[in-house]
């Protein structure tokens, strides 16, 4: 789809081009080669390039409709969806944005191979009681994502164990094709490296709504200090809570 956008719409382009730019500096890395690359599968499972390609696809979005006269009232982002909605809700400008997704991506390189994940369509209630039946301690829940739909995340021998039971109780989970263990407790190893890398981050009250996935409620802009990026790649995504108190506004 961000091939096509890039293609097809010229606001797409130039906005994905204007990221490109301000994050080669960074990482020495073309967002606009690897988003045509032929191998791009092959890339994707390394988080420094994915998550900036991600970052740098919903940027562009959000420009492409502002400019089509669709401008969002309120903001929430799911996980590494975050830092483009804190961009969008004008939190951080778009260099500090790119800066931002750079540092968060490439930390988090640190903990590939040490685990993976797995959705479930079932609550995070349920799921928890069966982790706790099981005693399976190093599985943890890493996004609510709805009443009926959960990400688990922790090492890989758990998380087949976890498949084994849920198909005895009728819940139906599927492996994600991760080598990574988001949300969980194999982040916490990150905790330097991502307080130090954003020492500079100085984030602005927001001009519209942002709602937290992170804190699960609305959140004050200027709350979204090193601090509140470490909880966002170690604490669970309460994306369900966040889209309810979306409602309530």
């Amino acid at each position: 789809m961000g091939r096509s956008a890039y293609a097809l719409d010229p606001v797409f382009r130039a906005s994905f081009d204007r990221v490109a730019a301000l994050f080669r500096p960074h990482a020495e890395i073309d967002l606009v080669e690897v988003l045509h690359a032929e191998n791009l599968a092959d890339r994707l499972p390394r988080t420094s390039l994915a998550q900036p390609l991600i970052f740098a696809v919903q940027v562009a979005v959000v420009e492409s409709l502002a400019e089509k006269g669709l401008r969002p009232d309120a903001v929430i982002g799911h996980s590494v969806g975050e830092v483009a909605a804190a961009w969008a809700a004008g939190v951080f400008d778009l260099p500090d944005a790119v800066r931002l997704i750079h540092v968060r991506s490439a930390a988090q390189e640190a903990i590939r191979g040490m685990g993976g994940m797995a959705a479930a369509l079932t609550s995070a209630e349920q799921v928890e009681a069966a982790l706790a039946e099981a005693g399976m301690t190093g599985l943890v829940v890493a996004a609510d994502n709805s009443p009926r739909s959960v990400t688990l995340s922790g090492p890989f021998d758990q998380i087949d164990g976890f498949a084994k039971l849920a198909r005895k109780k009728r819940i139906a989970v599927r492996k994600l094709e991760l080598d990574d263990p988001f949300h969980s407790p194999a982040a916490d190893a990150l905790r330097d490296t991502l307080l130090s890398g954003l020492g500079w981050l100085r984030p602005s009250e927001s001009r519209i709504a942002y709602v937290s996935a992170t804190a699960g409620r609305v959140e004050d802009g200027q709350a979204l200090g090193p601090a509140y990026w470490l909880a966002n790649i170690r604490q669970p995504v309460l994306f369900r809570q966040g889209l309810e108190a979306l409602l309530e506004q």
